[in-house]
């Protein structure tokens, strides 16, 4: 079986006639190295400086998607307006650095590094190339693999990075370095999501 059909991510984010194909046949796209190796290693500095200032006395609002406990939790449902942290579900006794689920979900409006990679020209000029005349930021998250702890993410509807057009519709963008230090971009469609 192969995989989905990948593409060489253009450097200005206008998708050519063949990714357009792509993303009206498969409502979705897979860029890859869409990020510059410098943008990507700048956005996990500033997770990790994040990272450091978490309050380790604070209550630990865990993130399951097996288990949505969090989605009834006050700090989870105030995290829409700022930056929370969440950790994985068998790690609350870890220091927070090797606990951290994510960190979400207002990185795009409350933190500079964030804001400048997500309202950037290349995600402007995507967003225009899958039919948004006009979009929306709603949610934006960094996401923790951590290595042997890490739970299991199910289908769900909690996205990564929300772009919310005129007729309704969510589009959501996925930056994700692999293990092979490729940074890719998956770009989803309603109908996938």
């Amino acid at each position: 079986m192969s995989g989905p059909v990948r593409f060489a991510a253009p450097q200005d984010g206008r998708l050519d006639a063949s990714m357009c194909a792509a993303w009206a046949r498969d409502g979705f796209l897979v860029l890859d190295e869409f990020l510059a190796d410098e943008d990507c290693d700048r956005l996990q500095e500033r997770a990790a400086t994040l990272a450091s200032t978490l309050d380790t006395a604070a209550a630990r609002t865990v993130f399951s998607t097996a288990d949505q406990r969090h989605a009834r939790d006050r700090y989870f449902r105030d995290s829409a307006e700022t930056i929370g942290f969440f950790f994985e579900e068998r790690a609350t006794d870890q220091p927070a650095a090797q606990a951290l689920n994510k960190i979400g979900h207002a990185l795009h409006d409350l933190d500079p590094v964030f804001e400048c990679f997500s309202r950037s020209e290349k995600i402007k000029e995507l967003a225009v190339a899958i039919g948004f005349a006009q979009s929306y930021l709603v949610q934006s998250m960094y996401i923790f693999k951590q290595p042997n702890i890490g739970g299991e993410v199910i289908c769900h509807q909690d996205q990564h990075v929300h772009l919310h057009g005129t007729d309704g519709h969510c589009r959501t963008l996925v930056c994700a370095r692999g293990c092979d230090d490729r940074e890719r971009l998956f770009v989803g469609h309603p109908r996938w999501a």
